[in-house]
């Protein structure tokens, strides 16, 4: 275990986590939503800590190409070593990734056990901020560090340490984020002085991230962290998976490409084919509504590509 940042005691024997806008509400023996940060059971008053049940914990490492991120206009033709643990602080009924993200067990209903967590975490091979930063480093071909396959900013005490570390010990190497960007400021701002890259998912408008992807005030906040790391100066690229019927209507497309354009027109943007995944039934993204959105936005964005196709 690992004492995490940004909580305080709520003065009733339980912890508000602090890292995203969930602000979860934690007693002892549970995880908050994310399942991967919580409260031991045998936690005293004198004792009121919050602890990361993933710090170091590696469940996904790969070598992958930089457009796999997908990071088209970042290095492109590059490698890189690209990890994962378990953890997400939303809960789209369509995720691609949902068996590694649910700790090899989605059954639907969020596990928040700390115990059955921690059981699993323990499973997991330790890989220190060191060891990881030293193995980025061992092959000259390769870019640098992706956090990746979950979402990064719940492991953010690990991916912290080991982007600063990264960027003491191997100041030629590159770290990446593929993220939800549903996080508060404050953390966010503290890590990106650390971070080239991040390709941050923009899913849709309010009510899909609400009731599609159980996000609380989500909306908002992803496109605040997105503003935010444009002006911090970070390589940004923007992931729309497109789900016909769902998120593909008039408003949100229209929506999303404004948004990016008044970012900056130059954020490249990947127009993603959905394949039914979870619990989501709904056909294939039809290529002609890919086609149509593709066109829509090349119309105000400089760089755009369709995915998955």
């Amino acid at each position: 275990m690992h004492e995490t940042q940004y909580y305080s005691r709520n003065g009733k024997g339980g912890i508000t986590c602090k890292l995203c806008p969930r602000i979860c509400t934690i007693e002892p023996g549970f995880c908050g939503f994310c399942g991967a940060r919580g409260m031991p059971a045998g936690n005293t008053q004198k004792d009121e800590k919050l602890y990361t049940l993933n710090y170091g914990k590696i469940a996904a490492l790969s070598m992958d190409p930089i457009e796999k991120k997908p990071l088209y206009c970042f290095f492109p033709g590059s490698q890189i070593l690209s990890a994962g643990t378990f953890g997400c602080n939303l809960d789209c009924s369509f995720c691609q990734n949902s068996s590694l993200v649910c700790g090899g067990n989605d059954t639907g209903k969020r596990e928040n056990s700390f115990d059955m967590i921690s059981e699993y975490a323990d499973s997991l091979e330790y890989v220190s901020p060191e060891e990881l930063c030293d193995a980025a480093a061992l092959r000259q071909d390769n870019l640098g560090l992706a956090f990746t396959y979950n979402e990064p900013s719940v492991w953010y005490e690990y991916v912290y340490d080991t982007s600063f570390l990264l960027k003491q010990k191997y100041p030629d190497k590159k770290a990446v984020l593929v993220s939800n960007g549903y996080i508060n400021q404050e953390p966010l701002k503290n890590l990106l002085p650390f971070i080239d890259a991040v390709n941050f998912d923009l899913k849709g408008g309010d009510r899909f991230y609400r009731e599609i992807c159980k996000g609380k005030q989500a909306y908002t906040a992803v496109r605040e962290s997105i503003r935010t790391a444009a002006d911090a100066g970070c390589h940004i690229e923007i992931s729309f998976l497109v789900i016909d019927g769902e998120n593909s209507d008039a408003e949100t497309v229209t929506g999303i490409i404004d948004f990016i354009a008044s970012v900056n027109p130059e954020i490249p943007l990947h127009i993603n084919r959905y394949f039914p995944r979870r619990f989501m039934t709904i056909p294939q993204t039809k290529r002609e509504t890919l086609e149509s959105i593709y066109g829509q936005a090349k119309q105000k964005l400089k760089y755009v590509y369709l995915g998955n196709i």
